[in-house]
């Protein structure tokens, strides 16, 4: 009988015995619950949770080079806790505002030369330009987020953060 030690980590939702990712699930003021997913069932699960979102969003294209970078969810109303200046919340709350009616998104980072400005900013939302930024439906910013997060060599075992607690933003981040 084998030690559980030794044991691979199973999908807790198929037991696939590859699952190397963890969906985060956070409740505001709450302790969120984190799931080991493999990376068929951790796609569905991010897909699931940002269309079912009911706010707006400033999503940014994953940017996710480097072997210390994250990409996940943080509420505006939490950005502060995760240390970001008030020119970040400030910045986010304005794009918010500029979702025009009939989008839910202010995108950024579609095209190759505004990956650029991402690459250099990807981390602070206030360098984000206000010009630069694509209005679409939640399917439509999920589907180009999804192509991003797919390719990706590196796993989410730090774990990934799902939409949660009103209006907010994707981005990528430093652990």
């Amino acid at each position: 009988m084998a030690l559980s030690f030794f044991k691979k980590p199973e999908c807790e939702i198929c037991r696939n015995p590859n699952a190397k990712d963890v969906l985060v699930t956070p409740v505001l003021g709450g302790k969120a619950t984190r799931q080991k997913v493999c990376r068929v069932h951790f796609l569905d699960g991010y897909k699931k949770a940002f269309t079912a979102h009911p706010f707006k969003m400033v999503v940014t294209y994953p940017i996710l080079d480097t072997w210390n970078s994250t990409y996940g969810f943080y509420s505006v109303s939490e950005m502060k806790a995760y240390a970001y200046q008030d020119d970040d919340v400030t910045m986010v709350k304005k794009l918010l505002a500029l979702i025009p009616a009939g989008q839910e998104c202010a995108f950024f980072g579609l095209e190759p030369s505004k990956k650029a400005t991402l690459e250099h900013s990807w981390q602070t939302p206030a360098y984000l330009r206000e010009s630069e930024a694509e209005f679409m439906s939640k399917e439509e910013a999920c589907r180009h987020v999804s192509d991003g997060l797919a390719v990706r060599q590196r796993n989410f075992d730090d774990g990934f953060t799902v939409p949660y607690g009103g209006e907010g933003v994707f981005l990528t981040s430093l652990l």
